[in-house]
């Protein structure tokens, strides 16, 4: 019996010595990502890059230390050397996630600077440091090539419209986000751990992350405090066409946390439910709060679009709140950028959007009421 356990205790020690040491420390909320750390580098898997994605379409990268070699085994995946040095950003949403790891030095490159809002970014792109290089498939390959990025930061939608197709073709370095996938407010906003792992700044975006979301939970536990829920509308229609946010959509858990009750909570769609004009009177022409009505600036602006906009409730009572407070001269929204980034900053200003008695004197940032 004595020479069995020895014996076992030293097959546990020759596997541990033998296999490679990792650690998996996840996200908590994020549903489109892992990751897995090991002594000399980290295996990143995306695995819901976008919406219908199956499993055929995960993305894998391996990241390695700066000055070693990529571990062998992993030729199927993009190595990436760590941390990178130069960025090429395909889409607004990643710039927060430079300024919150101190990295905006680090960007080179980005797809349309005219619809970027952050003021250090227009600075850096006014001074030439960063290059302006096309959007989507239409993406100038050639100034992409002579910027020479350590990596490229694009979101998919699996769509012929896509820039990581063209991108990869041309041997670039591409890393595809699918934080526009998530269904919650912290699942989006901590995909800034995606873009920490590259910058080797885990530690640093965990710390930020944990900030985000002990305020998210705590503000989520004052709405829920509320005695009345107002009834919401969103969106406004384009070209005859009103999109909605399904009701297990990422706007929906925004307004149920912010204790607002969506009209269309019910529908269990995770996308966009596509409706008429009629439709949305009939569901929604009651509700008390209309928010995110396109780019409206004031309610006259919503009256020259469509009179028939005064025959909701929420427009006669004055109730409309659009999330365009902070937009560039140019046209860049700050909410499209960094909302997502900030959840627990929108949070607040839902709250004071529902329920103005629970946070008595705060100012918004990202909404303000149509006057």
């Amino acid at each position: 019996m004595k020479n069995l356990l020895v014996s076992v205790m030293i097959l546990l020690w020759i596997v541990l010595l033998v296999s490679p040491v990792a650690a998996t420390n996840g996200p908590r909320y994020a549903t489109g990502f892992t990751f897995e750390r090991h002594d000399d580098f980290t295996l990143v898997t995306v695995t819901k890059p976008w919406q219908g994605a199956t499993t055929g379409d995960i993305i894998r990268y391996v990241l390695y230390r700066r000055g070693t070699r990529p571990p062998v085994g992993y030729y199927d995946m993009l190595a990436v050397e760590v941390p990178v040095q130069s960025v090429i950003t395909m889409a607004t949403i990643f710039l927060p996630h430079l300024e919150q790891l101190g990295e905006i030095e680090s960007l080179v490159g980005h797809d349309a600077l005219a619809w970027v809002y952050s003021p250090a970014v227009r600075t850096r792109g006014e001074q030439g440091y960063v290059t302006e290089v096309g959007s989507g498939s239409m993406v100038d390959i050639e100034r992409t090539l002579e910027l020479q990025p350590d990596i490229i930061f694009t979101n998919s939608f699996g769509g012929d419209w896509d820039a990581n197709p063209v991108l990869e073709r041309a041997g670039l370095p591409t890393a595809i986000s699918g934080d526009w996938v998530e269904q919650s407010p912290l699942g989006r906003a901590e995909w800034l751990l995606f873009t920490a792992l590259f910058f080797d700044k885990l530690d640093v975006a965990q710390e930020v992350f944990r900030e985000i979301e002990m305020q998210y939970l705590a503000l989520a536990r004052l709405a829920a405090s509320a005695t009345d829920r107002p009834s919401v509308l969103i969106n406004a229609p384009y070209q005859g066409t009103w999109s909605v946010a399904g009701g297990d959509s990422y706007a929906a858990r925004f307004i149920g946390d912010a204790g607002g009750d969506y009209v269309w909570t019910d529908d269990h769609t995770v996308g966009a439910i596509f409706l008429d004009f009629e439709t949305v009177f009939a569901e929604a022409g009651t509700a008390d709060v209309w928010i995110n009505p396109g780019v409206w600036a004031s309610l006259d602006a919503g009256r020259a679009e469509d009179r028939r906009f005064e025959r909701f409730s929420s427009f006669k009572n004055g109730a409309v709140f659009n999330n365009n407070a902070r937009i560039s001269a140019t046209g860049g929204i700050d909410y499209f950028e960094s909302g997502a980034s900030n959840p627990h900053i929108v949070l607040n200003d839902l709250i004071w959007v529902f329920h103005p008695d629970l946070v008595p004197g705060y100012e918004p940032f990202y909404y303000q009421k149509l006057e």
